[in-house]
């Protein structure tokens, strides 16, 4: 768990996307699925928690069978700059 932690904290603090785009936010993105959310050896609440305690903005992407998210606007803002700063799976 610390070394998620550590992981996330990190990659919060790049400056440079994927393929060295800038990135106009600090958030991290954490993707789940709905078993992440429900299953308690998988749930996603210790990064959650270890995330708020840190202080490192986040926000949380559940993706289900259908409908899936569009991974490019979610990830990208129109200008072609990262909207997050990193990513967890």
């Amino acid at each position: 768990m610390t070394a998620l932690v550590c992981l996330a904290v990190l990659l919060a603090g790049l400056h440079l996307g994927v393929n060295g785009a800038a990135v106009s936010g600090s958030k991290v993105l954490l993707i789940t699925d709905n078993s992440g959310l429900t299953t308690s050896w998988q749930n996603v609440d210790f990064l959650q928690g270890a995330l708020n305690a840190s202080g490192q903005a986040y926000d949380t992407v559940v993706v289900d069978a259908a409908p899936r998210p569009d991974f490019a606007s979610l990830m990208w803002n129109a200008d072609g700059t990262g909207k997050y700063a990193g990513y967890i799976m």
